[in-house]
């Protein structure tokens, strides 16, 4: 499941997320810069988002002293969808090699 029972993020979403992030967190700081984010969003969306909308998902989501996207803002942007849209959320993780349904790797669900 996506979340638990508590309507938080379940702890295979988290695990998937946490690779999702660390693979656009090129520079390891533990945040997504507005370049980093920004390649995340066209890989998930197909566009380039404005500097606004880069800048409002740290303040809305959670950012360190730079100003960047933190983990756990990841984590905070992704509640919030997947509260209002969970089948959004499968389909971000599917965009980004994750089984929607199982919370593993593609490559991992095809050989299990």
């Amino acid at each position: 499941p996506l979340l638990d029972s508590a309507k938080e993020l379940s702890v295979p979403l988290k695990a998937a997320l946490t690779a999702i992030f660390n693979a656009f967190d090129k520079d390891r700081d533990g945040s997504l810069s507005p370049t980093e984010l920004s390649e995340f969003v066209y890989k998930t969306n197909g566009s380039r988002p404005p500097a606004a909308f880069l800048t409002q998902m740290g303040i809305q989501f959670g950012k360190d002293a730079k100003g960047y996207l933190t983990l756990e803002g990841f984590f905070n942007f992704f509640l919030e969808q997947t509260l209002e849209d969970p089948i959004e959320t499968r389909r971000d993780l599917e965009k980004h090699g994750w089984d929607g349904d199982r919370l593993v790797r593609c490559d991992i669900a095809r050989n299990a």
